[in-house]
């Protein structure tokens, strides 16, 4: 009976090392058990009659020993597909995401046309986007408080694509789809007494780019580092090279203005604001000339444990970290 049923499997097209060996181990005990009759699988959840023994008739029901080989095989596959169905449902995020900054970028890239080459406005010195004060491509601060403002700032779409904000700077006009500022990778929410929600933003922008960004550090002494206030101002590093929009860990994200420290680098190098890493290490990123790409990070220390609901450390020291160096060299320049 066993030998019957294995020499079966072996001559399937396809059939697994593993399959037979569960198979095989699994026939020893029908034959020790001394089972009436077994079946052979052709096919998940199909069974054809294999042999009776002592001239019983053959019943419609399973028997424990052919239920355990059908488990045995769904297990073996699941095993097989799992890690591959995570790695190609991180793919797709990434796919998904990366459409998201060409489409902002496109957005952003619109608004420098209308407005005779001055990039969109990016501010971080408080009520970002809700003033002529303080003009943003976007309004609206990320955070885990629950007070009734930061619920709102957290969940409101509007801050995102409102009409009333357009006056102030925000890409909403371009972009009229509040899906494009949220990666599907970022899982943070709010909870309140009302229930739970979705944070609305997952992205932000450059703080070396935009009109009204502010000198935020620079050396000692010239030459210093480029504020990019209009496209031509993208000159070593050109538009190719220059970074616009990127994915920001949720528990990073405040405002639409991501800090980079330009001036202390290699060995003194740190990250003030922290990239997000949702695509298998990656973060996505749009380009002032409008191409999008993923960045896969390199360093542990770019991807420190997440402790949903408590903000990161910022101003953490990361000597000679190669992730670090790469954005550096994709932000801005010197001024010459």
């Amino acid at each position: 009976m066993a030998r019957f049923l294995r020499t079966d499997l072996r001559n399937r097209e396809g059939s697994h090392e593993a399959l037979d060996d569960c198979v095989s181990v699994l026939l020893s005990l029908a034959d020790r058990w001394s089972c009436g009759k077994v079946y052979f699988v052709v096919g998940i959840g199909k069974m054809k009659e294999g042999s009776v023994v002592g001239g019983r008739g053959i019943r419609s029901a399973f028997t424990l020993i052919e239920l355990l080989v059908v488990i045995a095989i769904i297990a073996i596959l699941a095993s097989l597909l799992m890690p591959a169905l995570v790695v190609a449902k991180l793919k797709a995020q990434g796919t998904y995401c990366l459409g998201n900054m060409k489409q902002l970028g496109i957005a952003w890239s619109m608004y420098s046309q209308d407005y005779s080459d001055f990039l969109a406005p990016n501010s971080d010195l408080g009520n970002e986007g809700k003033d002529f004060d303080n003009p943003a491509w976007v309004a609206g601060t990320m955070s885990y408080a629950t007070d009734p403002v930061s619920l709102s700032e957290d969940t409101n779409m509007d801050l995102l694509i409102g009409a009333d904000y357009a006056k102030f700077g925000s890409l909403g006009p371009y972009t009229r789809n509040p899906g494009l500022y949220h990666c599907p990778g970022d899982k943070s929410s709010v909870t309140a007494d009302s229930g739970t929600y979705v944070r609305v933003r997952s992205i932000a922008m450059n703080g070396w780019v935009g009109y009204d960004t502010r000198d935020w550090l620079q050396p000692p002494s010239p030459p210093y580092y480029k504020l990019n206030f209009k496209m031509p101002d993208m000159v070593n590093p050109g538009p190719a090279q220059t970074w616009v929009f990127i994915d920001e860990r949720e528990d990073s994200i405040n405002d639409g203005w991501f800090a980079l420290d330009m001036v202390n680098q290699g060995s003194l190098a740190e990250w003030v604001d922290v990239p997000a890493n949702y695509h298998n290490r990656s973060a996505t990123l749009s380009f002032a000339d409008g191409h999008a790409q993923a960045r896969k990070w390199q360093d542990p220390r770019t991807m420190p444990t997440l402790n949903r609901g408590v903000p990161v450390i910022k101003g953490l020291a990361c000597p000679n970290n190669p992730d670090v160096s790469w954005l550096q060299s994709h932000t801005t320049g010197l001024a010459r």
